[in-house]
Order: structure tokens, then sequence, then C-alpha cells
């Protein structure tokens, strides 16, 4: 086993068909596995634990690989190694591999460091996705009220019910509940519902708001050329309706003017039909400092003209003349 999966001179594919399959089999898992499966079973500590580092090295491993990496140093009392094993698989795998990984180094490390649990669920919490996240978060919180640590089990409520829609997620708000029922008040309780009730907001709108952009990309897929287009229809509509609100308040203009036109009432006086003229009561009289003018140089002249004094004859006074008049 050793000769077979050894490294060869020279970096090889493994799918290389062109190379033989002694250069190839360093990279086969089959022949790693069941190297680790010997080693474990006859060899010793130190020979198994590097059979596992280099299959972990060259990249080979699997879940299953890295749990049984860990549960053999856990058994040999190697607690630290065993959780640096399962560090090294959490880096190695994506989602949804890693949830092996997790769920054994969570149950491991909290069977020997209950305290320092905390940073590997806040790890976890934060990597997963939020379906297992929010087992996680409870299984956080569990282990928080098992400790008596009330407060903290509610804050990681609270924290988890920002991923719980309360029309899909029941059980995590059931959950709560109870925890409430069991260790809270009426106060605590009715903070939950305010929780429940913001977080049920903020999904609807949420799905509100990815509706209509899924509707609006669905009627506004344009090619450029269409939205240059689209873009040229409208200003024209916006030009034609600015000239028609334009002519409109032209119109209105003129309409406004026409009614602010007022006949005034006058009064026509008796006469002759040649001589009648309309007198308007408000009409300005234009003439009026003509007038003035006309009398004032009337009265220059008169001052020039001689005027000459005869006797009036008695007869024309009558019966009004004194008698002691003289004639």
């Amino acid at each position: 086993m050793h000769s077979a999966t050894a490294m060869p001179s020279r970096k090889v594919a493994q799918h290389d068909e062109t190379e033989t399959v002694q250069m190839r089999l360093y990279k086969s898992f089959k022949i790693w596995s069941m190297y680790a499966d010997l080693e474990e079973a006859v060899g010793t500590f130190k020979t198994c634990k590097s059979v596992y580092d280099s299959i972990i090295d060259l990249k080979i491993a699997t879940p299953q690989i890295i749990i049984n990496y860990g549960s053999f140093l856990a058994e040999n009392g190697y607690f630290e190694e065993a959780f640096r094993a399962y560090e090294k698989g959490i880096a190695l795998f994506k989602w949804s591999n890693v949830s092996g990984i997790w769920n054994t180094y969570l149950t491991k490390f909290l069977e020997r460091y209950v305290p320092k649990t905390r940073e590997i669920y806040v790890k976890a919490i934060d990597i997963l996705k939020d379906e297992n996240s929010r087992e996680m978060s409870l299984r956080y919180a569990e282990m928080e009220t098992k400790r008596g640590e009330v407060d903290r089990a509610r804050a990681i409520y609270v924290h988890c019910s920002e991923i719980c829609d309360p029309r899909v997620t029941s059980h995590f708000w059931q959950v709560w509940t109870e925890f409430e029922v069991r260790h809270g008040n009426e106060d605590t309780m009715r903070e939950m519902l305010r929780i429940k009730r913001s977080v049920q907001a903020m999904y609807n709108t949420q799905i509100n708001m990815s509706s209509a952009q899924m509707l609006n990309s669905m009627t506004n897929v344009q090619t450029p050329n269409t939205y240059i287009h689209a873009m040229c229809a409208l200003n024209i509509k916006v030009e034609a309706a600015t000239a028609t609100a334009a002519s409109g308040n032209n119109r209105a203009n003129i309409t406004a003017r026409k009614d602010s036109i007022i006949f005034v009432r006058g009064i026509t006086e008796r006469g002759t039909t040649e001589n009648a003229q309309v007198n308007n009561l408000d009409e300005i009289n234009i003439n009026m400092d003509v007038d003035d003018k006309e009398t004032d140089e009337d009265q220059e002249e008169s001052e020039d003209i001689l005027i000459e004094q005869r006797i009036i004859p008695s007869e024309v006074f009558g019966s009004f003349k004194k008698p002691d008049d003289g004639d």
C-alpha cells in the first residue's frame, strides 16, 4: 500500500489516459481509504494519522473521511487534534456536504467544552444557509436555556427571527412562544408578538417588490434600438402635450378677455333726434381741461373789450321802480 500511494517523480493528471496506471494511482480514493482502514486496524497511531493527513493534503477526502479521522483522534485522547481535523474539513467542503461535519463537530465539542461552544455556534449560524441556521439557532438557544442563560437564549431567538417567515417557519415561533411561557412574562410575550408582526410585514414587502420587479422585467425587455425609439416617442408626446396645454391657455386668456368686456348702461337725453346723445354716468370728461383753457382765454378777451353804459328806460322796470328815483 505504501508503494501504491507513493508520489510520482513528476506531476501527472489523474484522468490522463496516456500515463500508466501506477503513475495515476497515487490519487485513487479507494486505495487511500483502504490504506487508512488498514493502518487504523493494525498500524500505529502515527502511521494512521499520517495517512489521514495525506488524504486531506491531496484534497481527495470526503466528509465521512473527516468524521472518521476526528473520531479516531478523539478515541485516542487527542481532542484538540480532532477539533482541528473537523475545522480542516469545514474549510475543505462547501454546502451541503459540510452539514454532517458541523453536526459532529458541535456534538463532540459540546461534550468536552460546554462553555466554549458559543463561538462555534455563532460561526455555524453565519456560514450555514437559512434552514440549517435556524436549526443551529434553536440548538444554541436550548443549550443556553439548559445552562440557565435565559437572556442569552432570548437574544438568540430575536436574532434568528429575522430569517423566519411566520407563514413558513411556524415551528420556530411555536418553540419561542413555549420558551416565553416558561421563562418570560407579559412584556416579553408582547415583544415577541411585535417582532413576529414586523417580520411578517417585512416578508410581505419583499414578496410585493419581487413580484413587481418580475412583472417589469417581463414587460420591459427591450433592445437598445427599441429603447431609443421609445424615448423619442416619449419626447414627441411630451412636446405635443406641452403645445396643447399652451394653446389651451391662450384660448382661456382670450375667453377671459371677452368675459371682462362689460357694456355700461347709458342715459339718452330727450331732444330732437339729431341732437340726441347718450350720457355715460361713469364716462371720464376728457375735454374738461380744454374747456377750462377756453374759459380762461374768453375771460382775458372780455377784459380787453370796452363796455358802454346806457340809461335804461323806466318802462322797463314798471311797478318795481321806486317813486324817488329820478329819470
